[in-house]
């Protein structure tokens, strides 16, 4: 006999409410909609959200199913109520659903619109449900700005997430990400200048000839790591590795070769 889950006896699923089982061994369900009796024979349809109403819903989409904002409407249904959903460990896993309302997609496009060229759904409290008031229409580095993995930076009484340090320092976001590795606190990893892959005859060089020689020295001929380089010379890997590689100072480097 299938399993009958019980517990979820009384819960709405979109436009449908569990009632109960059919008796025989095949374990149908029997959901009320709007009043209506409807027999649903895959339970895992009606959880995964893939069945939602007796067809009441479908006459209600006014022609939109190949629309953006329908098929936002039934990706984030998916994600929240499908357990074989990929993103379900990210949505319906943390506990994240879908609001009664926006079980009806006429309301859903009611509260939210088309969305605008280049953005999609966003919710405000990341951990907060897809409902009217958390959700917005925003753009990727919007979305990426409030992502729950970004790293926040503060310095004079400013914060803002690495990506955007990045933007207003116009310094590359693999340099900040490397300063705050390294163990560098966040006024260090804002403030310590960038000197990317110059040579001395750029005017924003900070490393003398005589540096540079002993950086080749104490990793070649000592082994010294770029790592603990770049925190000897207060200078990004990146210039250790460009030194190194003679990509930088190369009028330099290539006399040690010899």
């Amino acid at each position: 006999m299938k399993q009958r889950p019980t517990h979820l006896i009384g819960k709405t699923f979109g436009r449908l409410t569990l009632l109960g089982y059919t008796e025989n061994n095949d374990a149908k369900c029997i959901c009320s909609c709007k009043g209506k009796e409807v027999i649903i024979k895959n339970f895992s349809s009606l959880k995964s959200g893939g069945i939602r109403s007796c067809g009441c819903l479908r006459s209600t989409s006014n022609g939109m199913s190949n629309t953006k904002v329908y098929n936002v409407w039934r990706g984030i249904l998916q994600r929240c109520n499908n357990q074989k959903c990929r993103s379900y460990k990210n949505y319906g896993g943390r506990g994240i659903i879908v609001c009664d309302r926006w079980g009806c997609f006429n309301n859903f496009f009611a509260d939210m619109g088309h969305p605008p060229e280049g953005a999609s759904i966003d919710r405000i409290d990341n951990n907060g449900n897809y409902e009217p008031g958390n959700c917005r229409w925003a753009t990727n580095i919007e979305q990426c700005n409030n992502a729950r993995k970004n790293r926040i930076l503060t310095y004079n009484n400013e914060s803002h997430t690495v990506a955007e340090w990045s933007r207003i320092l116009k310094l590359p976001y693999g340099v900040l990400m490397s300063r705050i590795t390294r163990g560098n606190n966040d006024k260090k990893a804002i403030t310590l200048p960038h000197y990317g892959r110059y040579g001395t005859d750029h005017h924003k060089a900070k490393l003398t000839e005589k540096q540079v020689i002993k950086i080749w020295n104490l990793h070649y001929r000592k082994g010294v790591g770029k790592r603990r380089l770049s925190k000897q010379f207060n200078v990004d890997t990146h210039t250790i590795r460009d030194i190194l590689s003679s990509k930088t100072w190369s009028h330099v480097t290539n006399k040690l070769k010899k």
